[in-house]
């Protein structure tokens, strides 16, 4: 199990603890070759925990083609109490030797709102020591259940109902 910290909506700046990321198995679900005048990788609906989500790769953040994966992570995250809710979903965006995009790739996101009466959805990476770091938040509709995150690096990712 791995401790990882972060500053989780709605919790003090002081004596928090620490969320609960356990890694688990990585299960692909999508593969595609994709070079510099981008593209749109689609989940659909395959039956995982991922179902309904789409990275988009923007022109110009890729020098070559490359492949991108798609997969799950059969892991769980334990927040503390007061921390919002987790989604239960990390999916694992991987670019075949890539570190880093020239360009914002966006995450877009489906959740079902009647499941969950937040405010606002966070979305974070979990970086290889089990810590979340907020992503940069994109346009977001809470009623209709959408979200968008950015981000420069491929990663592991999830996100909170807060």
């Amino acid at each position: 199990m791995l401790s990882c910290w972060a500053v989780l909506p709605g919790m003090a700046a002081v004596n928090r603890p620490a969320a609960q990321f356990t890694v688990g198995m990585d299960v692909r679900v999508v593969s595609l070759r994709v070079g510099p005048k981008g593209s749109v990788l689609h989940t659909g609906q395959t039956g995982t925990p991922v179902d309904g989500l789409s990275v988009e790769i923007p022109a110009g953040a890729l020098t070559n083609e490359i492949t991108i994966n798609l997969d799950y992570n059969t892991g769980t995250l334990s927040l503390p109490s007061g921390a919002g809710s987790a989604s239960g979903v990390f999916l694992k965006f991987s670019a075949e030797g890539v570190k880093s995009f020239q360009q914002l790739v966006n995450l877009h996101i489906r959740f079902n709102p009647a499941r969950h009466k937040s405010t606002v959805v966070v979305g974070y990476a979990i970086d290889a020591k089990g810590r979340l770091r907020v992503l940069n938040q994109g346009p977001q509709d809470v009623k209709a259940g959408t979200a968008t995150f950015s981000t420069l690096v491929p990663l592991l990712f999830t996100w909170i109902y807060a």
